[in-house]
């Protein structure tokens, strides 16, 4: 036993390694750009993501092997290809010696440890995370490949629910720690949650430096820590971090490509740029960002297109792919005359229409101050203030802040509560972070200083307390309402379906299929070998289909093998299911078989 986890320890430890930090560190230098922890992590994802990509696209075998073995291969020939170059390219660590750095570095460490330990324990807190990203990476491991996803087919949904086609370069990261381990270890995701926290602390910073000076820079990272909505945003384990950092690290590699315009900073600056698209479509407004920036600062027409090709031999072949195999290069999203399912489509927009900032903007506007006010107290007065205050003397600020916004803003209505939605403010915290740390150089006088100190150490105590105790899904206001809630729940998936599966189990084996538009049922019930069918899957289109009389789909759905449907008593999607003569009309006759605290699964009869 001793020794089969000392192998995995090892296989683990080759992962952060070469797959998070040693590729990025090779290529840095080889491109002869300055070497940092932000931009090695960075750039080792980037390579990662492709490593993984063109096995899967190649229909080669993902598996730890062949994802390692290249890492590793990388690292050596780029190693030997650069030698020489150590000394100028070199990261290098200095303690701190001030006062000020020093506070600044213990409080940010004992607020990183403190989350860690919260993730280690309670890993994936995201609503979604668990049948999303996570889950994608599991299947990849079990199939050994990403055949299945973006789901199109019957077969597809039978192994990833939603008709997702985001690149998967999130899931891809944990992919690699579950493959070392031999199996999906959830609480391993905490090593790449771990080194984004730090890589973001570090390019906060060095923007900060960059545009206000030595003390905007010292004191940036703990703004940042201070906000309670960024510290979950980037826990969940989900793709809103990446976008952060992908902005953060192109702004810093631009402004350095400004000062120094080398191919090799450009390079460096559209691969970074290319992780925003590589983790959800939405990221394609932070490479738009850094052309229209360039533009602004009237650099040379062959300096924006090397920055540009870079990231369209990155990030533009994940699309082409999903042209391909579904005919939408941004499936599933509703654009142009391309294909899309009809049924998710609908529910989306049902939600859009409920959820919508438009659809009750003074009850929108006075619930996000209230959640800002209490997650992201210094980034909503002092950043946003300084934002707007220094934004004709820092254009690139004021455009990057207010371009982010508006995608949160045209993102709200697709997320399942407005809360929850805050999620996709994480790159906005970053520049708020660093808009709020050039007031620290205009202090003057020790007064100044003290206030200064105890407003930041309160908002630390207030970003330290919900690090302990943010619950699963939700950062509930104010700190009191996180110690009321943390804790509740022993998994991520919720009691009513592990209710659920629990009652299922003796039926495991006698070929149930059930009708459902939970994704978290799907996951659960999968363990047990029953399978679940998505509302939207092609397999059963005909549901939604008011020519075909309600009886008559209930006999179809018999013939494909579907005999249950989980229906969710106060489930937002039931008005887009009422559109279906089968549950408008035909739920009459269903049987009732299981009853929960908010579900119900029916037994459809035979005649």
């Amino acid at each position: 036993m001793d020794v089969k986890i000392a192998l995995v320890t090892a296989k683990v430890a080759l992962a952060v390694v070469f797959g998070y930090l040693g590729t990025g560190y090779v290529l840095s230098r080889i491109l002869r750009h300055e070497s940092s922890l932000w931009l090695s992590f960075t750039l080792s994802l980037i390579i990662l993501y492709e490593v993984i990509f063109y096995l899967g696209f190649f229909s080669l075998t993902i598996s730890y092997q062949t994802v390692i073995l290249p890492l590793i291969g990388l690292c050596i020939i780029g190693a030997a290809g650069c030698r020489g170059k150590t000394s100028h390219c070199a990261i290098k660590w200095r303690w701190p010696k001030d006062r000020l750095s020093l506070f600044c570095l213990i409080s940010v460490g004992i607020v990183f440890l403190t989350i860690m330990g919260r993730c280690l324990l309670a890993p994936l807190a995201g609503y979604d995370t668990y049948f999303r990203w996570d889950y994608l990476a599991v299947k990849i491991l079990e199939q050994g490949n990403f055949d299945f996803y973006p789901p199109y087919t019957p077969t597809d949904f039978q192994n990833y629910f939603f008709p997702d086609g985001f690149p998967p370069l999130v899931s891809f990261t944990y992919l690699l720690l579950y493959a070392g381990a031999g199996k999906p270890q959830p609480a391993l995701s905490c090593i790449p949650v771990a080194l984004q926290f730090l890589a973001l602390c570090l390019v906060c910073s060095a923007l900060a430096k960059r545009w206000f000076g030595t003390g905007a820079a010292t004191i940036a990272p703990v703004i940042l820590m201070t906000s309670s909505l960024f510290l979950w945003s980037v826990a969940i384990g989900q793709e809103t971090g990446y976008i952060a950092l992908s902005l953060g690290t192109m702004l810093v590699c631009l402004w350095d490509a400004r000062e120094e315009p080398r191919l090799g900073r450009l390079i460096v600056a559209g691969a970074v740029a290319s992780m925003a698209p590589l983790s959800r479509i939405y990221g394609w407004a932070i490479p738009v960002c850094g052309i229209i920036l360039m533009i602004g600062w009237r650099m040379k027409p062959k300096e924006i297109t090397s920055f540009g090709l870079t990231i369209i031999v990155i990030a533009l072949p994940w699309y082409l792919r999903n042209w391909f195999q579904t005919g939408n290069p941004v499936y599933c999203l509703e654009i142009f005359n391309f294909p899309i399912n009809q049924v998710h489509i609908a529910i989306m927009n049902w939600n859009h229409k409920l959820f919508g900032v438009s659809s009750h903007p003074l009850l929108f506007l006075q619930e996000m101050t209230r959640i800002l006010f209490f997650q992201a107290p210094l980034q909503l007065v002092f950043g946003l203030g300084a934002t707007l205050f220094i934004g004709f003397r820092r254009g690139e600020l004021l455009f990057c802040t207010a371009v982010m916004a508006a995608a949160w803003l045209a993102s709200v209505g697709y997320t399942v509560g407005w809360g929850y939605s805050t999620r996709v403010l994480t790159p906005v915290l970053l520049l708020l972070s660093v808009a709020a740390s050039s007031l620290y150089e205009r202090l003057h006088s020790p007064k100044h200083y003290l206030l200064a100190a105890v407003l930041i150490g309160v908002a630390l105590l207030n970003g330290f307390t919900h690090a302990v105790f943010f619950p699963q899904t939700s950062l509930p206001t104010p700190v009191w309402g996180s110690i009321k809630y943390a804790w509740q729940r022993e998994s991520n998936i919720p009691s009513g379906e592990m209710e659920l599966q629990k009652s299922l189990t003796p039926l495991a084996h006698k070929n149930i299929r059930i009708l459902t538009d939970s994704a978290y049922a799907h996951v659960t019930l999968a363990e047990i070998n029953i399978d679940v069918v998505p509302i939207w899957s092609p397999e059963v289109q005909f549901v939604f289909d008011s020519s075909v009389a309600p009886e008559q789909i209930r006999v179809r759905l018999i013939k494909l093998g579907i005999n249950g449907v989980l229906l969710y008593i106060d489930g937002g999607n039931i008005p887009v299911l009422l559109q279906s003569p089968f549950y408008s009309q035909d739920s009459r006759n269903w049987i009732e078989y299981l009853h929960g605290d908010d579900w119900i699964l029916y037994r459809l009869p035979d005649r």
